[in-house]
């Protein structure tokens, strides 16, 4: 069961209590909040501890789909350039090899039980509804394209902005997902440093904290 915001802030303040045998009124318990009080980012909100936390999982979320999302780009821009093509072309047979080879979800319309037509009709309607239904299939690719190409650039750009020791601790737990042991003599082998593991995840927090804080000056700047 997904908790709520309020359920989730109450279980953090809880966590934090019980670390720290104190009592949170100020939201000062942890270094996060701290943080957050300097930055005011959720000073008005009624949960700003589930509203960090919350940003944080996001943040997790696109680092660990960003590799995805960049292959995603390449392959969506050559389906919508052979879709595009096919569209154009005068040869009626490259429309009906796309609608032939295309999954029934795809096409968005069911065809009709029991209907009687001759095959000449039966192909004027199917050359006809692949143009349509093409010309949707660009348009919701196209849109899922632009939302995921704003979001590798965004990051791309914040990636500029961190150390090259930080970046690689993200290039191995959250591009190639390698295991704390491996990063670790990943890390040593490349920066000749030895962290203990511990250290290696609380600096990966903090990296999470700088890209989010990045990310909310972008979005303010807009």
């Amino acid at each position: 069961m997904e908790l709520s915001k309020e359920q989730l802030q109450k279980e953090l303040e809880f966590a934090a209590v019980q670390q720290n045998t104190g009592i949170c009124e100020t939201y000062s318990y942890c270094r996060l909040c701290k943080e957050l009080k300097t930055k005011t980012l959720y000073l008005n909100s009624e949960t700003p501890c589930a509203d960090a936390y919350l940003d944080l999982q996001e943040i997790t979320a696109k680092l660990k789909s960003y590799k995805e999302n960049k292959e995603y780009i390449k392959i969506a821009v050559e389906r919508i350039n052979l879709w595009t093509i096919a569209l154009n072309s005068k040869d009626k047979d490259k429309l009906a090899e796309l609608f032939d080879s295309s999954e029934a979800i795809d096409l968005g319309m069911p065809r009709a039980e029991g209907k009687i037509s001759s095959p000449i009709e039966s192909e004027l309607q199917k050359h006809e509804i692949t143009r349509e239904m093409v010309k949707m299939w660009i348009t919701r690719e196209q849109s899922k394209l632009d939302g995921i190409r704003i979001e590798v650039n965004q990051l791309k750009r914040i990636f500029k902005k961190l150390k090259e020791e930080d970046m690689f601790i993200i290039e191995c737990k959250c591009f190639d997902n390698l295991k704390w042991t491996d990063t670790q003599i990943s890390y040593q082998n490349k920066f000749k440093k030895h962290l203990d593991e511990s250290v290696l995840r609380k600096r990966l927090a903090r990296i999470k904290e700088k890209i989010r804080n990045l990310i909310k000056i972008e979005e303010n700047l807009k």
